[in-house]
């Protein structure tokens, strides 16, 4: 017969309240008038700031209060109106509202962000329509994904780590997928082309968390890009003679005859940064003066433009142009 000591109920007990939400040692305010809880901790804020910045917490609020001449029964917690955060974590809730209170926590001009609390912020202050906050974490986004051919050529082949030191193409999937759940359409079609551009191992290591729509709509945008940088690569000989026909050659126009390609093939690629005017005449192109090289990878970089203005489509979006309007409506609203 197994007896329970005073020490195995003294343990139980330990276990009972390491697993209750415990108060937040910076989010709990003496005089706050309500208590937020999650599954790791009890946050006591204020009711007033989160109704002025928040229709949804005031909402939440009010269910508290008489309505309809039927009186809702409050749930309390030491006093003050208790409110269960049913489906957000902890953590992220932290970030919320220590963005909330605490104007120095977030700064979406700062690149040092660590990425956890970047999606955090975007998918809390939507579904909490803290306008304000979101359209920040948006703008943050936005500029470390500007809608730009040259730009993202330049980020993608520098290859710096993004939000404190996480890898670009895990960043990229992670953003993706926060912003195709919360809808901020002004942002999709240039993380999906950020994340067309990788190894499609890389991808499906993060398919099983990626709503599933939203992977097929990678995969087939991907393929159209592949096939369209491929067409662009396998069509440069016989465009050779056409880019170098009105340039200002240094061998007396003999490039227009001596002048190849050589080992093309490493381009086809799903990289469309790869195919870059400057980086494909400088490694593949043979026996050019500086001239006609020069001619040749503008001709390049304007094929690129073409596929360029397409690419919002292969997503099944606009184009750049309508990406910009609704992101700039986004802004002032």
């Amino acid at each position: 017969m197994n007896v329970e000591t005073e020490e195995d109920r003294r343990g139980k007990r330990r276990r009972e309240d390491q697993d209750e939400p415990q108060r937040h040692e910076v989010l709990w305010f003496t005089d706050g008038n309500v208590v937020l809880a999650t599954d790791k901790y009890l946050f006591k804020v204020f009711k007033g700031i989160l109704s002025m910045l928040s229709a949804v917490f005031r909402d939440m609020f009010e269910l508290g209060e008489s309505s309809g001449g039927e009186s809702v029964v409050q749930e309390m917690y030491e006093g003050v109106p208790l409110v269960t955060l049913v489906d957000d974590q902890g953590e992220d809730v932290a970030h919320l509202l220590r963005a909330l209170y605490d104007h120095r926590y977030y700064n979406c001009y700062n690149d040092k962000t660590p990425l956890n609390v970047v999606i955090a912020l975007l998918d809390l202050s939507v579904k909490y329509e803290f306008k304000d906050l979101m359209k920040d974490v948006v703008k943050q986004i936005s500029r470390q994904f500007p809608m730009s051919l040259r730009d993202m050529d330049r980020i993608i082949c520098e290859e710096e780590p993004l939000f404190q030191r996480i890898d670009q193409e895990k960043a990229g999937l992670l953003l993706l997928q926060a912003a195709y759940k919360t809808g901020i359409d002004a942002l999709l079609p240039i993380l999906f082309f950020f994340c067309s551009n990788m190894h499609v191992d890389k991808i499906f290591q993060t398919a099983q968390s990626m709503d599933l729509e939203s992977l097929r709509i990678l995969i087939k945008g991907r393929d159209e890009l592949i096939f369209a940088s491929c067409k662009l690569v396998s069509n440069l000989p016989q465009d050779l003679k056409a880019d170098i026909k009105n340039s200002e050659c240094l061998k007396d126009g003999l490039c227009v005859n001596e002048s190849r390609y050589l080992h093309l093939d490493e381009l086809n690629t799903p990289y469309f940064h790869y195919t870059q005017g400057k980086e494909t005449v400088k490694f593949y192109l043979s026996f050019a003066c500086k001239n006609c090289a020069s001619s040749v990878a503008k001709s390049i970089e304007k094929r690129r433009g073409d596929i360029w203005a397409k690419i919002p489509s292969y997503f099944g979006y606009p184009g750049w142009e309508e990406a910009n309007a609704k992101l700039e409506e986004l802004m002032d609203s």
